[in-house]
């Protein structure tokens, strides 16, 4: 340049940014891309007309510190420090190498998080912080059809996204969930026909008020069902509000308990069928506080199925609710039980007109002890427990 003023004021940019740069390169793995950028744009500057402070906010190294930003967003996707400190003055994040999410640990249906990383005319391209770039197709990008992925994502968004195929290596995603499964990816619906009521993991894809819709694997193969759980056979009892048990990309155990092949409809249930449900009168008369061994045959949301053998010999299932599984909260009901666990429940509450038997593993209230009785007991004075 012919202005040695104009030269030394982009050299002090070099000599500021270039540090930033070559620092959180390290954690990026974009150490050439940034210093490259950064030199390109220190020559470029030095030929070009000076404008605005040149190490300032507005010069090279408030541009380094912005791309840092973006950079620690798509890093953050990957499941990194979420504590990126927003400071111009010092930014430092930590790169987890792994954060990285492996694409044959993905499953069908998994939300994810993901940075829009390039935007074409026939969708879009994520970074899920997995080792394998995924695709959005027009198709499974919005509800409506759309015609331009433009209206719809731009290059540095963030998104939720649902793992919707993995075939041959690539990675076909999802921006509404209704969307994971199209037309051509469902098994037909003879392919469950005659299946009894055992119970399978499905994946639960889309939520309606009426119900909600699920993939259940093809038991000979291929491509994956798919049927509706209609709200009414979610749970044991009513359920007002189905999105405070069900969420989408949630495994759930679901039985086939109707076939359809003239309409093309798979009807599911949560719930246990009639002919496994116990004889509720043989439990008539059994007081609350005599216990049974029990093994839990399924664990849903809400509850655990339980098979017990009644004072008569019969042996029957019944339900545990979540609420009477401890006496402390439970988040999570498979952290705790397991199908084949033994067990120890009581009988809680009979319905002979539905036939149905409540079980609990709590102690009843009456067996409870008083907190009052163990008041001015010594904090030194020790019990026998069982």
């Amino acid at each position: 340049s012919s202005d040695p003023r104009q030269s030394f004021c982009c050299f002090v940019e070099l000599w500021v940014a270039m540090p930033l740069a070559m620092a959180h390169a390290r954690h990026t793995r974009l150490a050439p891309a940034l210093l490259l950028g950064a030199a390109g744009v220190v020559l470029y500057r030095s030929g070009c007309t000076f404008v605005g402070g040149g190490a300032g906010a507005g010069g090279l190294a408030g541009r380094v510190l912005q791309a840092q930003r973006v950079s620690a967003t798509a890093v953050r996707a990957r499941g990194g420090d979420d504590a990126v400190e927003d400071d111009d003055e010092e930014f430092v994040y930590e790169f987890d190498d792994n954060a990285f999410v492996e694409y044959s640990s993905l499953k069908i249906g998994q939300k994810l998080d993901g940075i829009v990383q390039k935007v074409m005319p026939f969708g879009c391209f994520i970074d899920v912080g997995a080792d394998k770039q995924g695709m959005a197709p027009l198709g499974k990008m919005s509800e409506a059809r759309i015609e331009d992925p433009n209206d719809v994502v731009k290059v540095g968004d963030t998104v939720e996204c649902w793992v919707a195929s993995k075939d041959n290596g690539k990675l076909t995603l999802a921006l509404t969930p209704s969307k994971i499964f199209g037309p051509r990816d469902k098994a037909p619906t003879s392919a469950f026909q005659g299946m009894g009521d055992q119970f399978m993991d499905g994946t639960i894809v889309q939520i309606q008020s009426f119900g909600a819709f699920v993939s259940i694997m093809n038991p000979a193969g291929g491509p994956p069902g798919q049927g509706l759980l209609p709200v009414s056979q979610i749970g044991e009892t009513r359920v007002d509000d189905i999105n405070s048990l069900l969420e989408v990309g949630q495994t759930v155990k679901v039985r086939v308990a109707e076939v359809n092949v003239e309409k093309d409809r798979i009807g599911l249930s949560m719930r246990m069928p009639e002919a496994a449900r116990a004889n509720a009168s043989d439990f008539e008369g059994v007081p609350n506080d005599q216990w049974f061994d029990g093994v839990v045959v399924a664990v849903q949301v809400y509850g655990a199925f339980v098979k017990v053998t009644s004072p008569l010999g019969s042996v029957a299932q019944g339900l545990v609710p979540i609420s009477q599984v401890s006496d402390m909260r439970i988040d999570d009901l498979s952290s705790v039980l397991t199908i084949g666990q033994t067990v120890k429940v009581r009988v809680a509450e009979i319905d002979l007109d539905k036939n149905r038997i409540s079980l609990s593993m709590r102690m009843p209230d009456a067996a409870r002890a008083s907190a009052s009785d163990f008041e001015g007991v010594p904090d030194d004075q020790w019990f026998d427990g069982v």
